[in-house]
């Protein structure tokens, strides 16, 4: 499949109106759509802010000597990465991978784009339409996947919005019974990253949804997260993991993923050390340094509001 794929023009064509369909699809679907959107406003014109699908026009321009192009000049031993895990030895592996990619010809693959990570207020994109649910999405800019408060932060967003034992959960569907789903998670990328917000609520309840969300983002940047709170969510964290390395596949994205990206390998026990290490004031002051007025990014798909109105609550 690497070396020898066809690229086929019939089969080209074939799989350009399945991923055609696959945009409708997305554009069809509300909270798939929002999910798009947020990307955009968070990283506007640049590449991180595309959808990773394209769009119908890139989609329908891309050609076969394009393609060949891209992976003919991507993949390349000096950006490639074989990861294997299970009952093998190494050296097996070493001589596997020797006969069938060791007389790939070496070329220098294209440099990433560096992310834009500028924000100087707040951005707020609606898109209307005619659902029984607004679906909003609220983000703000985090941090990279080697960032030293990287692990801090995902068990911040286990404390606010992973989980149904979650603060926006308990709060915001349990409590207050202002949406169905509503749940957070975070982005690492090379040089950036984001925490995204997700509700679905009653059009006549928007402002309710918002002003309950930013109260629990206040929360964590003002008030330190007890000991009992911190303890479980660290012990989910470690849970998830163990869980995760039980699979051989996981095993292989865990390491293989690491060398491609951080050009090391941390071992289970190391991140477990990290998670174990985190403190009620690293967790406070990590949500100190991303929860902020002037980089909010709101998002919404859904009925017709007084946009203005909206705009004015996103406060922190």
């Amino acid at each position: 499949m690497l070396r020898n794929s066809r690229f086929d023009l019939a089969d080209i064509e074939t799989e350009r109106k399945v991923i055609i369909e696959e945009l409708n699809m997305c554009f069809d679907s509300p909270q798939g759509r929002v999910e798009m959107l947020i990307d955009e406003v968070i990283w506007p014109d640049q590449p991180l802010g595309r959808d990773i699908a394209g769009s119908k026009d890139s989609v329908a321009t891309i050609d076969r000597p394009a393609i060949i192009e891209y992976v003919t000049g991507n993949y390349v031993p000096n950006n490639i990465v074989v990861s294997v895990a299970g009952d093998i030895r190494h050296s097996e592996v070493v001589d596997s991978v020797a006969q069938t990619l060791g007389d790939l010809p070496t070329m220098e693959p294209p440099q990433w784009l560096p992310a834009n990570n500028s924000q100087d207020n707040v951005r707020f994109v609606t898109e209307k339409r005619k659902t029984e649910q607004a679906h909003l999405c609220l983000a703000v800019r985090g941090i990279s996947h080697s960032h030293p408060d990287r692990f801090v932060l995902d068990l911040l967003n286990l404390i606010l919005g992973e989980g149904m034992s979650s603060r926006l959960f308990l709060e915001i569907r349990e409590r207050l019974g202002l949406a169905y789903d509503v749940h957070s998670h975070t982005n690492h990328f090379h040089d950036s990253g984001s925490v995204n917000i997700y509700a679905g609520v009653d059009p006549k309840r928007i402002e309710d949804a918002i002003e309950a969300i930013l109260n629990e983002l206040m929360k964590l940047k003002e008030m330190p997260v007890p000991e009992a709170e911190i303890t479980k969510v660290k012990e989910l964290g470690k849970g998830r993991l163990m869980l995760r390395m039980e699979d051989t596949r996981s095993v292989a994205g865990w390491i293989g993923g690491q060398e491609l990206l951080l050009d090391r390998i941390r071992t289970v026990d190391e991140v477990v050390s990290i998670l174990e290490s985190v403190s009620s004031e690293n967790i406070q002051q990590v949500a100190q340094d991303i929860f902020k007025k002037d980089g909010l990014c709101f998002v919404m798909v859904g009925p017709s509001r007084k946009e203005k109105g909206l705009e004015k609550l996103l406060s922190l």
